[in-house]
């Protein structure tokens, strides 16, 4: 049937078999039984499991989920952070015939309560004492749930009410006669069965449970598969929460190609790439920014002509990948001087990071063009990609070899995009979700009359078809000019700034832009101190951030009104708004005196801005930026 759009970009044709998850995941462990799937710390040291052993560890659980009554397409509630026995879990929930049901394990135990009350969960299983504290709080409430089980020893333990994660899968070591159940539960299973619920982030409001089936993560994995290179030599660096379907997408691609996946968390991630050396991972953009950062400050902590040449070497590199992507290769001048700037900078930012790493994948929110044209320039390869939960994350990826920074690439395998009449992104594939869990009227909301999801973001394409990301549709902002405001890109051009962390651009129903403003608290504190000014140790609140560095958390309202802080940051701000139409440009703005964090709810577990709490936790300041006293 002809489209009624003018214009559809399809992904080219998709190659894979509809199968299940277990199916696959059994398949592969036949197919290679000695090759490394997993790389993990265990009491204080790495260790290597194979597929064969990573079989025997699935089928053990499985089995011990049979005895305790785990039922054919019952949901299982999964909170944990990233580690092996996450995707152990995963597995053995799924070859059950069961529905996993992830939770972040940054929840709150109301939010806790609401997914496992509309997945009807009759199984949880939590990491530590933290994450068992808030579902026993709610416990009283969950009438269908049966079982609680432990990753990790907490003393609560009792044999009925809380169960062991080992104690389960021994169980079912001693259960051999279970596996015919087992074989029998594998097979009943059919690829447009629902494997999981994932409930989304909830930028703009409350958080819905996605359904998606095993052929919906399967054909989006493939799909990713046939545009980006990972082999079966691949060790894959899982530092992404895995309640999210980005990672896990990932690591269910590490199994079909029969790579390895070495475990990690952002505290340990710096040694952890030295000792463990992946060849690729999969990260969001603060995690880049983070990486970045933490670049910048080892530089500087080595001199001023250590930070002249990183400078120059940073604009080589930015130069290089723009050349690279708009010509296919570099000119004789620019391959003379990213020879030098490799030899002086590059090759000691590719050991900090292993030494073996090809490949980043960047997702979940926009990257800025800067950060991609800089890893993309210092030897190493950073593809941004676009997706949502609806579509089992990954629907566009940059390609290797014809990566265009600041566009998400062009539609993989299975998918077909075109943009609605007010520049929506619409898409359809085996990858896009069946409806949201019990909410029908939602669900009919998301799909055009002839099957497209509306994925609620704005978008553009480029001649040959790669998507530019232009910030979610929600997000826009209608001036009372009535003129529209797009805050996603000005606000990744306000964090290019050294002196800007992260901005929220406001204007609604209001005669002007403006925003919220959260400095980098670091480097504003140093180019205080450096220019003499003195800042006392109680205006400043120290913590750490994600990657478990020291960080200021908090920082005197009296510190960021100093006339000398609002020039610096009114300077970063007439230079981005030179470049804008009059009615973008930021006329007013407040300083943030507190970092954004997951822990005080202003970001989501991917770390993505949560405007509708920021912007209630700021309405004061919000409405002092429009009185007639601040213009």
């Amino acid at each position: 049937m002809a489209s009624r759009f003018a214009k559809v970009w399809k992904g080219g044709e998709l190659r894979a078999t509809k199968e299940t998850l277990p199916n696959l995941f059994v398949r592969r462990c036949q197919a290679t039984p000695e090759r490394v799937a997993v790389i993990r710390r265990a009491n204080h040291r790495w260790e290597t499991l194979t597929f064969r052993k990573y079989g025997e560890e699935v089928g053990e659980l499985a089995r011990g989920l049979l005895s305790l009554g785990f039922a054919l397409g019952e949901s299982l509630l999964l909170m944990s952070q990233t580690r092996y026995e996450w995707n152990l879990v995963d597995f053995a929930g799924l070859s059950c015939g069961g529905i996993v049901v992830p939770a972040f394990p940054t929840l709150l135990p109301k939010t806790v309560l609401h997914q496992a009350l509309d997945s009807n969960a009759t199984m949880a299983i939590v990491e530590d004492d933290e994450q068992l504290a808030k579902l026993l709080e709610v416990r009283d409430r969950l009438p269908s749930l049966r079982a609680v089980v432990t990753i990790d020893p907490t003393g609560q333990e009792d044999g009925e009410r809380v169960l062991r994660l080992d104690d389960v899968r021994h169980a079912g070591r001693d259960r051999p006669e279970l596996d015919e159940e087992l074989r029998s539960r594998i097979g009943a299973v059919r690829p447009d069965d629902c494997a999981s619920i994932v409930y989304t982030s909830g930028t703009t409001g409350l958080p819905r449970g996605v359904v998606l089936t095993h052929w919906n993560l399967i054909a989006a994995t493939a799909g990713a598969l046939q545009v980006l290179p990972i082999q079966e030599d691949s060790v894959s660096f899982a530092v992404l929460p895995l309640a999210h379907v980005y990672q896990r997408v990932v690591n269910i691609g590490t199994v079909m190609r029969g790579a390895a996946t070495a475990y990690s968390t952002p505290r340990t991630m710096a040694q952890d790439f030295l000792e463990v050396r992946p060849t690729l991972m999969a990260g969001v953009p603060r995690l880049y920014e983070r990486i970045y950062d933490r670049i910048l400050e080892e530089v500087k902590e080595k001199g001023r002509t250590a930070q002249r040449a990183f400078d120059w070497a940073r604009g080589v590199a930015i130069e290089a990948a723009r050349a690279k992507s708009s010509r296919g290769q570099l000119p004789l001048g620019l391959r003379l001087k990213w020879a030098l700037a490799d030899r002086l900078v590059y090759r000691r930012i590719r050991a900090g990071l292993g030494g073996r790493m090809e490949l980043f994948f960047s997702g979940a929110s926009a990257l800025r063009e800067d950060l991609a044209c800089f890893f993309n320039g210092i030897g190493t390869t950073l593809l941004e990609g676009y997706g949502l939960t609806e579509c089992a994350a990954p629907s566009n990826a940059n390609p290797m070899g014809r990566v265009r920074p600041g566009t998400v690439g062009p539609p993989i395998p299975g998918i077909e995009e075109t943009l609605a009449e007010d520049g929506e992104i619409l898409m359809r594939g085996p990858g896009v979700f069946p409806g949201y869990h019990n909410l029908p009227q939602a669900t009919a909301e998301a799909f055009t009359d002839d099957g497209w999801f509306r994925t609620g973001d704005f978008g553009a394409f480029d001649a040959d078809g790669y998507l530019r990301f232009l910030g979610r549709k929600k997000e826009l902002l209608k001036l009372s000019t009535a003129k529209f405001v797009r805050p996603m890109p000005i606000e990744e051009r306000l964090k290019e700034s050294p002196l800007i962390e992260d901005a929220v651009v406001l204007g609604d129903d209001r005669s002007y832009a403006a925003a919220l403003v959260q400095p980098h608290y670091e480097t504003l504190l140093r180019g205080l101190r450096e220019a003499g000014v003195h800042i006392a140790d109680e205006a400043i609140r120290w913590g750490t951030n994600i990657l478990g560095e020291r960080v200021i958390d908090e920082i005197s309202p009296d510190v960021l009104e100093q006339p000398q802080v609002r020039d610096l940051i009114q300077g970063e701000i007439d230079r981005l708004n030179a470049e804008l139409e009059p009615h973008e440009r930021i006329r007013r703005f407040f300083l943030v005196p507190r970092r954004f964090t997951i822990r005080d709810e202003d970001l989501t577990p991917t770390l993505k801005v949560k405007r509708e709490t920021v912007l209630r936790k700021y309405a004061r300041e919000i409405e002092a930026l429009y009185s007639p006293v601040s213009r």
